[in-house]
């Protein structure tokens, strides 16, 4: 179905109408898109206002995880927004990878999905990439060949990497699903099932990614992950793992490759804001109907570098084919809530950084896994 006209137009309300939003987002592109759907609401009547604290908030943005776990627990709770969904035709026209952590068991609609991020992404240097081929790896061995020439074309450390526990988990979803597909991601990453994470598909993913730490430098792991990108852009690295959000920095632009391996796989990152209990529901009803309407997804999409989260039912993700493996990240927070996630990357970053053992880390992932499970 296609999608309907824009539904963002609700009654404009008398200004002034305080709706407190609690977020995380600080970088340039976040800042962008934020003060477009700050001003999208004010033209609805909606002044839309930080929040500090999670106990005066009406809403909260939050990853997938983390909404379903407010869905189905005890702690404060989302507010329905059935009839938004309803008359906005939800169900057609969001892919199931955003659905999936909206609805609850009783077919209740929560939150509102803003876009859809890709994290297993390559951004290489167009200079490097020039002089040494420019077609990206067709799998993980021919990556490694590829980094190899980089090394001895311009650089001793092509790959840009940082120490903080998500980067080296951001890479490590990404390595796990070129190297061993998606079916030992699901079962490990989302299942957590000890068995899986003690297996030999998980071990593989782990000696790629030791295979990865020799084209990395010690003195250069510090650095966050805007850093890292400088670091692309100036020629001092060839490539760096990162989501899809790097490409909406306004420094020189780099390649853009798929992840070598599985390259019309996605791993999604979905962002939603959730308005909460004890909030005014009509104007989350209002904020719901004008930051899911198409033109505001697409202005939104193009300002935080991501996908919209609504798409036109001819495809499983907008710019995707239909048949694409669509895999929550890990790394932030999709297919388990922080602390689980925490758990888990703590241990892929010390293997990482301090090149543990491969089979080491390996039970100690299955430890940390029956112990969350």
């Amino acid at each position: 179905m296609s999608a309907p006209a824009d539904l963002g137009a609700p009654a404009r309300r008398s200004a002034g109408h305080p709706w407190r939003l609690q977020h995380a987002w600080h970088g340039a592109a976040d800042r962008g898109a934020l003060a477009l759907s700050r001003a999208r609401l004010q033209a609805c009547g909606i002044d839309l206002v930080d929040a500090q604290l999670a106990a005066t908030a009406d809403a909260t943005k939050l990853h997938g995880a983390a909404l379903l776990e407010a869905v189905q627990g005890t702690g404060r709770r989302p507010l329905e927004l059935d009839e938004v969904a309803c008359t906005g035709d939800w169900a057609s026209r969001l892919p199931a990878c955003v659905q999936r952590f909206m609805v609850s068991p009783a077919g209740r609609w929560h939150g509102i999905p803003l876009g859809i991020h890709r994290s297993n992404a390559v951004w290489v240097s167009s200079r490097i990439a020039g002089g040494i081929g420019a077609e990206p790896p067709e799998d993980f061995e021919a990556l490694l060949r590829w980094l190899g020439a980089a090394r001895a074309w311009t650089t001793a450390a092509p790959l840009a990497v940082g120490r903080e526990p998500w980067q080296v988990g951001l890479l490590f979803e990404s390595v796990l699903l070129a190297v061993s597909g998606p079916l030992a991601y699901f079962q490990a990453l989302c299942r957590l099932d000890a068995a899986a994470w003690q297996g030999p598909a998980i071990t593989r993913a782990l000696d790629a990614m030791s295979a990865l730490r020799d084209f990395t430098a010690d003195e250069a792991l510090d650095g966050p992950w805007q850093e890292q990108r400088a670091r692309v852009v100036r020629g001092e690295c060839a490539l760096q793992v990162m989501g899809d959000w790097s490409s909406a920095l306004s420094d020189e632009p780099l390649l853009e490759w798929p992840m070598p391996g599985r390259a019309g796989d996605f791993v999604a990152v979905v962002d939603f804001i959730v308005p909460w209990y004890g909030s005014d529901p009509q104007l989350a009803a209002a904020a719901a109907r004008a930051l899911s309407a198409p033109l505001q997804q697409r202005r939104f999409a193009q300002a935080k570098g991501c996908l919209p989260a609504f798409v036109d039912g001819t495809t499983g993700v907008a710019g995707l084919p239909g048949q694409a493996q669509v895999l929550p990240s890990l790394a932030l927070e999709q297919c388990q809530p922080a602390a689980k996630a925490a758990a888990l990357l703590a241990v892929l970053a010390e293997h990482f950084v301090d090149r543990r053992a491969s089979r080491d880390t390996a039970a100690a992932l299955a430890a940390v896994a029956r112990h969350l499970s």
